[in-house]
């Protein structure tokens, strides 16, 4: 369960680029950065977002929401995700 639950995750954050449906159409900067926040971000997730279903970017909205409660490397990797993707629309 605990691998399943860690594949969906890292699925998850590699989904939460705008744009993007797979994980293979993810550019090298995309993949590092949502490597880089699965890694930073998983303690959070489990402790604030495990039970929010994957996809749809749920778990990146459950991040936001919860962004004061993340640890700073978390609050840090999502901020810069935010930030990119807005950069992306402008």
């Amino acid at each position: 369960m605990h691998l399943v639950r860690t594949s969906l995750l890292a699925l998850s954050f590699a989904l939460l680029f705008a744009g993007q449906t797979t994980a293979q159409n993810l550019n090298p900067e995309q993949r590092k950065m949502a490597r880089a926040m699965m890694k930073t971000c998983q303690p959070d997730y489990k402790r604030l977002c495990s039970n929010v279903e994957s996809g749809g970017g749920r778990i990146l909205a459950c991040m936001e929401t919860n962004l004061d409660a993340l640890s700073p490397d978390c609050r840090e990797s999502v901020q810069l995700i935010q930030a990119k993707r807005q950069a992306g629309s402008d």
